[in-house]
Parts: structure tokens; sequence; C-alpha cells
């Protein structure tokens, strides 16, 4: 630019030493004067490159607007336009660094307001946030098409990626880990003795890698991916994780249309699993066969006996052959232990085909009885429809609470208010004190951090059971985060409750609440027995639990 400048300034003085008249000499000056102020000072430069880079960042995160919630747009834009006013401060007399080093701190800033979602390249989304497969979709050859969600945990500079991958030998590993139950839920709790059994005999259907990129954080993602057509995902029930140790963890999916979402903590490899089912029609065949032996062998019977009888001169007494399978004299030898071998053949067959299909009878059973239930109870808006779960991928992500980190940050200092820890000696003793302000939401392994096992028993309350709801037989466990699926925040959750909603046998006369996941929304829980992780998360969301003692006078 200087050098420019120089040139331009002495192609001026010359042109000034001809010029004749003032008013030739008054327009050479202003022209010079207008094409000196035109060529840019280094901190001319340095700000108007500043505000390219800005605004290239600027729009490289407005195409990722429908991941952002509102209030993360405003700030956003806030950053772009208050950025470009201070940019503009800068004058002649300013660092070329200084500038430079405005707007990396700037763009920076930029890039610290988190998205509430995040998809894979190549899939489509409809109006109402549900995704979609391209043309040809083939997850083998270009990878899935998912979404991962999570309410201001997810970096602008992320890319997300879900390939496929083959399923190897697991199922093997699983078959060992289910046989020495070292499967496990993401909290560390095992997983109950049905879905070990599942497990046990299930298929793998596919292997998946989810990445991020190097932007992951320590905190729960909900993830919502496309299956192809060719996989059938009618019988799917969970993915699981296989550790370096050979133990697994199992994590819950729900299965929607052509779509599986599932919660995890960490992204790495991931096994999607279905219920095994016996393939019948190789039964079916051999039994088909045995019968045709069957037939062919009562053929060769009555023509060797036909032909005997002809010989003979005797006449043909079919009836003669129909006790046959009794080992009456007019069978040849033989026949009747090759008849009674293949009748007893079919009988093992047809009975074992029944038995395999006794659970598939028992399901179709439960269907019709739901089906004349349904008729004559009205029918109950689902929840999602209310409410959004806290990582669930629906349209209300706009509206979610603050991220749990600072939900901790309320507690500590709501903590610090209670207790005064430098005034109390080594003799002192600290006793929990609920919090004025409940958590939003809590999961299982911060429930442990926050309570002591003592504070969740002593803030347990009891209550009689007078309604008679405790007189069946049998026992049953329910975890919290199953309950909290169900439940308005708010509501009375009991063990007729429980049996109305169908998520305990009508038998069932004793509920244990088991503590796992994350549970959003307060709740009274009236229950025969808790386990001290449920009762803490259950008191931290400022509900409450009730342990239920059966009325003894009553009997």
């Amino acid at each position: 630019n200087y050098e420019a400048l120089s040139l331009l300034i002495e192609s001026f003085e010359k042109r000034l030493l001809s010029a004749q008249e003032i008013a030739e000499y008054e327009a050479i000056r202003d022209e010079a004067i207008e094409k000196i102020g035109s060529i840019e000072s280094l901190v001319d430069t340095a700000k108007r490159e500043g505000k390219d880079e800005l605004l290239s960042k600027y729009s490289h995160f407005l195409v990722k607007k429908d991941c952002y919630s509102a209030e993360a747009l405003a700030k956003l834009d806030e950053i772009y336009s208050r950025s470009l006013f201070e940019l503009d401060t800068y004058d002649k007399n300013s660092s070329v660094e200084d500038i430079q080093a405005f707007v990396f701190d700037r763009a920076s800033l930029m890039s610290s307001v988190k998205m509430d979602k995040i998809y894979t390249d190549g899939g489509a989304v409809s109006a109402d946030g549900s995704l979609v497969a391209p043309e040809g979709y083939s997850p083998i050859e270009n990878g899935y098409v998912g979404a991962v969600y999570s309410p201001g945990g997810i970096s602008p500079e992320s890319v997300l990626t879900i390939t496929h991958a083959e399923p190897e030998e697991i199922a093997d590993i699983l078959k060992k880990a289910a046989k020495k139950k070292h499967i496990f839920y993401a909290d560390g709790s095992v997983v109950e003795k049905s879905i070990s059994k599942k497990i046990k005999n299930c298929n793998v259907l596919a292997a998946i890698d989810i990445d991020l990129g190097e932007y992951m954080q320590n905190r729960e993602y909900t993830v919502s991916m496309l299956l192809p057509e060719s996989m059938d995902i009618s019988e799917v029930f969970g993915i699981v994780f296989v550790r370096d140790d050979g133990t697994v963890e199992f994590y819950d999916v729900t299965v929607a249309d052509a779509s599986i979402d599932f919660t995890v903590g960490h992204f790495s490899r991931y096994y999607i699993i279905s219920e095994g089912r016996v393939n019948l029609w190789t039964l079916i065949i051999c039994l088909c066969m045995i019968v045709l032996c069957e037939i062919a062998v009562f053929i060769a019977l009555i023509v060797r006996r036909r032909k005997k009888n002809g010989e003979e001169g005797e006449t043909i007494d079919l009836g003669a052959f129909i006790p046959f399978a009794l080992g009456v004299k007019y069978t040849p030898r033989g026949g009747v232990a090759a008849v009674i071998i293949l009748g007893a053949l079919t009988a093992m067959l047809s009975s074992a085909i029944v038995y395999l299909l006794l659970p598939d009878i028992a399901e179709l059973r439960r269907k019709i009885g739901a089906r004349k239930m349904h008729r004559s109870v009205p029918e109950i808006e689902p929840l999602h429809e209310k409410e959004a779960p806290c990582f669930a991928p629906c349209a209300a992500h706009n509206e979610i609470s603050a991220p749990a980190e600072i939900e901790m940050d309320a507690y500590e200092a709501e903590s610090e208010k209670i207790v005064d820890t430098e005034n109390i000696s080594n003799d002192d003793t600290l006793e929990f004190t609920p919090l004025s302000v409940p958590l939003s939401s809590v999961s299982a392994e911060e429930a442990e951090r926050l309570m002591s096992d003592e504070d969740a028993k002593n803030l347990r309350s009891e209550e009689i059971d007078v309604s008679g709801e405790s007189e069946g037989n049998k026992k049953a466990e329910i975890n919290i985060d199953t309950i909290c699926r169900m439940y308005y925040a708010g509501d009375t959750v009991t063990l007729k409750s429980l049996k109305e909603k169908k998520l305990v046998g009508p038998k069932v006369g004793s509920v244990k609440i088991l503590g796992r996941g994350i549970l959003d929304k307060p709740l009274r829980v009236v229950a025969q027995d808790f386990s001290a992780s449920a009762i803490k998360m259950i008191l931290l969301t400022g509900g409450e639990a009730v342990l239920s003692r059966k009325n003894i006078s009553k009997k």
C-alpha cells in the first residue's frame, strides 16, 4: 500500500507542474485527494478482513439455525452485531495485532454458543423434525441418517457421523456375559433376568460407530437413527456396548416406524440386537417329509398285502390294515416298528412346534385382551404430547430447561447456605436438609453423590395401607425412570395406578422401586419397598417417597 501511495503522489506532482490554470490545478488536487484517500492502510485491511471472517463464521452457524434454541440464536445475533460495531471503533492509530486478536476472540465466543441437536449429512428433516431417508438409502455405503439431541450441549463445530460396521463374532461374547451375569445398565446396576435371557438368545442386526469428533462432552446424548427397510426392527429391544473386559452395557431403545431412539453417555461402537426367533421352516419341512414317508410306508403295506392275498386267491380286507400301528399279525415284519418310529417323531416335532409357539400364542391373547379393554376405556393421550422429556427428539427443544450443570451449581450454593462447614468440629455430624429449590432432574449417580443412605432412610415417610391394594401374593420391581415416562409432574404413584398403566401384573401385591436413569419431575411415590438410590432421586427432585405398610389390624 505504501509503494502504491508513493507512485500515486509522484504522478500527481508531475501533473500539477504541467497545469496552466487555477481551475486545472484545483481539479488535479481534488482527484489526488480522492484517490489517495481510497488506498487502504494496514488497519483498514485488518478491519475489512476481520469483518469478512466474522460474517463467514456467522453464516456457517446460521445454516444450522434449526439446531439452535431461540435463546441461543438471539445470543448469536447479539455477539455478531456487537462485534461489527466494536470493530468500527478501531482507528488508524490502532494496532493490527489488536484487531486480529479481537476478531479471534469474537469468533471463539460465537463458537461457544451450543446447539440442542445435530444431524448427519445426507439426510433430510421433515417439518415436524422427524428424519427422512434419501432415495436409495444404503447405510452400508453412505452411513446412517440420524440425529443427536442434547439441549445446550453440542458444539457448532461438531460433525455427526453414524457408520455401518460388521457385527463380527459378538453373539458368543453376549452369551458368555449373560451366563456370567456380566450385563449392566449405564449406571452400573445389573439388568433384569428377562433382559439377560433375551440377550442370551438375541440376534445381532448391525454394528454402528457413532462419532461427534473432538467436541464430545461428559453428558447424556439421545440418538435417533433411521434403519433401512431391509432390516426387521419389529423385534429390536435394545443396543449393547462391549467393554474391554468383556462385560456388556445395555441400553433400552424406543422403536417408532423405521427409526430407533436411545440415550447413551459416550460414543463408540454399539450393536443393535433383536429377540431371537427359532426358524420353524426347517421343522415344518422335516415334519412334512416324515408325514410323506408315513404315507409311502402305508401305501407300500397295502400294495404288499394285496399282492399276497391275490396269490393266495383271498379277497382283500382293507379293514385289516386299519390297526396296523398296533402290531397285529397281518402286517409285514418291521413295518410296525417303522411306522411307530415315524409316528413318534411326528408327535415329538408337533409338540416341539406347539411349545415354541406358546409365547406367540400368549402374546396374541394379550393383544386380544388389550383390544377388548381399549373399547371400553377412553384413549389416554400419550405423555410425550403434553410435555417433552429432557432429552427427547421432539419439536419442543427450544423450550428445554437449563443444563444439569447449572442445577448442580444452584445445589452447591444452597448447600452453603444450609451448612457452615468451617465451624464444624470433627465430633459433629452433618445432617441432610432438603433444598428450598429442588433439582429439575437428577441421575442415579448424582443422587448417590448428593445424599447418603442414612439421610434417605430418615427422610422417607410411612403410611398404613387401608385400601387393600397390597393383597396380592406376587412381588415386582420397577425402575424410577420407567415410572417417570408414564406420569406427570406432581402425580401420585401407587400400586393401583401401576396396575392400571400395565406396568406391573394384576396379581402383584408388593412392588419395589429401583433407582436408574434420570428423574426429571417431582412425584409422590407410594410403594412397599424402595432402593436407597430411588429414595434419593425422588427426594432431590422435590417428590415424596412413602413406604406403605400392610394393615395388620384389618387381618
